[in-house]
């Protein structure tokens, strides 16, 4: 697989918000779950309506979503859940700061995860 698999349900977006560790981003807040059974890694993204309209916020997920194809190989073949919280910067921000950012919050998610087990 190329990518991450989606998450859909509720419950496992709450799941990740009360189990996970949370990292926070100038422009997104990411929290990571590690899941016990096997599988690659699961992305969910939340925008609120805080962020802007329904153009806007399509726009921050599409962002978010081809941002997390560059942070791919930092938890490939983890069983992860990964959600993504949008704030108002993503829409504005530059495409690499996005990338960076990204990056950087599932690095130190998987780091802070390595210690917790």
């Amino acid at each position: 697989m190329d990518g991450f698999f989606p998450l859909r349900q509720r419950r496992e977006f709450t799941k990740a918000y009360q189990e996970g560790v949370k990292i926070h981003g100038r422009i997104i807040v990411v929290f990571l779950r590690l899941r016990g059974e096997g599988g690659g890694p699961r992305l969910g993204i939340t925008v609120t309506r805080r962020v802007g309209g329904a153009v806007v916020r399509n726009r921050c997920r599409r962002r978010i979503r081809a941002a997390a194809r560059w942070g791919y190989q930092v938890v490939a073949g983890m069983p992860l859940d990964v959600v993504v919280n949008v704030k108002r910067e993503v829409a504005e921000a530059p495409w690499s700061e996005v990338v960076a950012e990204l990056v950087r919050c599932l690095e130190k998610g998987c780091t802070r995860l390595a210690r917790r087990s």
